[in-house]
């Protein structure tokens, strides 16, 4: 590879830049020269130009034309002005003829003008005259081939002037000038070599100057350092730089000489390494064959390259050595999580805070029965490990801390399935007590309801087609209503699930989740089918009110005390006060059981959607309890009248507005009446929430409760008042005999 010196790449690029400044320095000065010699040679037109017109102005007013034709034939002797002239507005030359004259003598009786020798006619046709002309403005032609600048001004017709010369145009004339621009080109060309002579000169000079210091500067202590570099490439280490100079060189050459005694310290650690290494190899061999998780975090919280392979196949990795404690334990959270965070105050305190013991630090220690998810080649698994943090010290100062995981994933895995099992039994129990409070009829009732909605979802498993998915939802909340109802939380739960994952099966694409819930479902109703026949064989009364079911006490009463006992659970979660009233002599309705879940949905929908917080009560006026109130009476035609009431904040109007507008069941701004949203509070699937819980559905709204009064051949209508509540009115005929109906609205 062909090498260029440094002196000739520095004298190079001095020279371009000179070349380059003197070249810029001298355009520029001789474009300002010409630039300034052009505008006096304007400012001096202008000025004969003004002259000239005052003359003209003046003695014409006289009658003298032979005195401005005396006068332009003096302009024209003046240096630098090849031409003058002036025109007339039709282009032919000022003062040629008598036209003017005679009409003057013909206007005046006192005074007559006699006929004076005239200028030689002549017609002008230049298109900045016709611009001069045309727009009463000034122009300038530059000629620079010619080195001549033409000048048009127009001459104005004055009040004075229009006697004469009429008043049908503000241009009387126009004066041609001719400037010659031969002395003001000799003075640029004379300037510029002067300026090239003088800059070639001082850049000359300045060039050797920069030359001279840059050899001293920075070259010459280039090629002393390159000197010293090549020694040491060489092999030998028992040379120093000499640069002496109190710059960026002599900082490299510190630099220099540090790397030297860097690399005779360096020799020195290879063989100790060499030592250490041989030493590590045999303690690998020890952490290799151990049976517990080991490793080491030195004082930069870094794990270093020792640790057992125990801890390897534990988290199904090899990436560990040089991580961070918290980044290894953690590797997909953020660096900033609180997790990870944690984790690394709690090392901070083991290594800075020496006087405090460790069995106070374990005290506090975040990965105790840790669960994980880790992966690997066999994809991801669950682990619970348990560390423990040991200090070794050096001096007082901790050198590093000593970490022993112990995999609990075993006996921990043991113990939840314990917990499960302490949790079913607790499930089944609360069930038997359930039973025994409601009696078997209801529980038959909610078990063959619950069997009709298991059936359809496992068609809707299966792949089968032709169902009704709207329908199945309304059918699956109701369960779940029912479920709250009887206290059945665990399968309640169960059915929320299957719930959360069905409005994916709307376009046939059951989610991932729906399967395990579905499954989930099926071993919670199997559960409380067993614990049925576990006690109908044992309670003969159980088995006769199944027969009978006629025998058992009022549904109203029985359904009082239930939701009741729901609506204070529902409360309490929500941290809200509800008192309960039932008013009305009906004690008993036929086929409640369809009934009931209707009336539950409209429970839980007050109690979710109505009734507002306590503090929010208070804040209206109102006391801190909501109240909630069912009416049951008879009808003049023998039917059923339900009212289900509630005092809370009414229907929000303006929600069912801008939901009903964001799902496109209206035009957005298209104003309706409160019956017209009240109609679209009824539509399949229409909902004000946005996500959904365990009390409330996700996208089954009061269609459900409208089509299950339908099927008794009821009705259903509302009224609302915002800031009174919310009353709900079921009038259903007395044999529920199935009739089709609607709702009033």
């Amino acid at each position: 590879m062909n090498r260029v010196s440094i002196q000739l790449k520095i004298f190079s690029g001095i020279a371009v830049i000179l070349l380059i400044s003197v070249s810029l320095s001298v355009v520029i000065s001789v474009v300002n020269q010409r630039n300034a010699l052009l505008e006096t040679s304007q400012r001096d037109v202008r000025i004969t130009n003004e002259i000239l017109n005052a003359v003209i102005r003046n003695i014409m007013l006289d009658g003298e034309a032979p005195l401005a034709v005396s006068t332009i034939e003096d302009l024209q002797q003046v240096p630098g002005l090849d031409q003058l002239q002036i025109y007339r507005r039709d282009g032919r030359v000022a003062f040629s003829d008598f036209e003017t004259l005679d009409f003057v003598n013909d206007f005046q009786t006192f005074m007559m003008f006699g006929r004076t020798p005239r200028q030689d006619d002549e017609e002008v046709s230049l298109e900045a005259f016709q611009r001069t002309v045309e727009s009463s403005t000034p122009q300038v032609v530059e000629n620079i081939a010619d080195r001549q600048l033409e000048f048009f001004f127009p001459i104005i017709n004055t009040a004075d002037c229009r006697v004469c010369h009429g008043s049908d145009h503000l241009v009387r004339g126009v004066a041609y000038y001719r400037v010659s621009l031969q002395r003001v080109f000799t003075e640029i060309d004379r300037g510029r070599n002067t300026l090239i002579i003088f800059f070639l000169g001082t850049g000359g000079f300045i060039a050797l100057v920069l030359f001279s210091l840059m050899r001293r500067v920075v070259i010459a202590p280039v090629q002393s350092l390159g000197q010293v570099v090549q020694t040491v490439g060489q092999g030998n280490l028992d040379v120093q730089a000499e640069v002496r100079s109190r710059d960026e060189f002599g900082l490299l050459s510190q630099q220099i000489n540090t790397m030297i005694s860097g690399l005779k310290e360096k020799n020195r650690l290879e063989l100790e390494n060499s030592i250490i290494e041989t030493r590590n190899r045999e303690n690998q061999k020890y952490l290799d064959n151990i049976g517990e998780g080991l490793l080491l975090i030195d004082s930069e919280r870094k794990i270093s390259p020792q640790y057992s392979r125990f801890i390897s196949e534990l988290f199904g990795t090899d990436d560990i050595a040089g991580l961070g404690l918290d980044q290894f334990i953690y590797p997909d959270e953020h660096p900033d999580s609180d997790l990870r965070r944690e984790l690394r105050d709690f090392l901070d305190v083991i290594f800075d805070s020496v006087q405090t013991e460790m069995d106070m630090i374990m005290s506090i220690n975040p990965l105790k029965d840790l669960s994980l998810q880790v992966s690997s080649g066999e994809g991801t698994r669950r682990i619970i490990i348990d560390a423990s943090f040991y200090r070794i010290m050096e001096g007082d100062r901790v050198e590093n801390v000593m970490v022993i995981f112990t995999d609990r994933t075993n006996l921990v895995e043991v113990q939840e399935e314990l917990e499960r099992e302490r949790q079913r039994s607790d499930a089944e129990l609360e069930q038997i007590a359930a039973v025994l409070r409601i009696g078997p009829g209801s529980f038959s009732e909610f078990s063959a309801d619950a069997h009709s909605v298991l059936e359809r979802l496992e068609r809707l498993e299966s792949g089968s087609g032709g169902l009704d998915i709207e329908a199945l939802a309304r059918d699956l909340h109701s369960v779940k209503g029912t479920a709250r109802y009887l206290n059945f939380l665990a399968i309640g739960e169960s059915i929320h699930e299957v719930e959360t994952h069905l409005p994916d099966a709307a376009d046939a694409k059951l989610s991932a989740g729906f399967f395990p819930a579905l499954d989930r479902f099926r071993r919670d109703l199997a559960g409380i089918e067993e614990i049925k026949t576990r006690f109908l064989s044992f309670s003969a009364a159980s088995s006769q009110g199944d027969a009978a079911p006629g025998a058992r006490e009022s549904n109203v009463l029985e359904f009082r005390r239930a939701v009741q006992r729901m609506i204070g659970e529902i409360a309490d979660q929500q941290e809200k006060r509800i008192a309960v009233k039932f008013r009305g002599s009906v004690r008993n309705l036929p086929d409640f059981r369809s009934l009931r879940p209707l009336l539950i949905h409209l429970v839980r929908n007050a109690v979710d959607h109505g009734l507002e917080e306590r503090y929010e009560r208070l804040a209206v006026g109102k006391d801190e309890e909501g109240r909630i109130e069912f009416i049951f009476s008879r009808t003049e035609d023998g039917g059923y009248k339900i009212i289900v009431a509630d005092d809370g904040r009414g229907i929000d109007f303006d929600a069912v507005r801008a939901r009903a507008e964001r799902r496109g069941l209206i035009e957005e701004g298209k104003r309706l009446s409160r019956q017209d949203l009240v109609k679209i509070l009824f539509s399949p699937g229409f909902s004000t929430r946005d996500s959904a819980d365990e009390l409330s559905g996700r996208g089954v709204g009061l269609d459900a409760v409208q089509a299950g009064i339908a099927e008794m051949g009821g009705r259903i209508s509302v009224w609302t008042q915002e800031g009174k509540g919310t009353h709900f009115t079921i009038l259903i005929p007395e044999n529920f005999s199935g009739q089709s109906s609607g709702n009033d609205g």
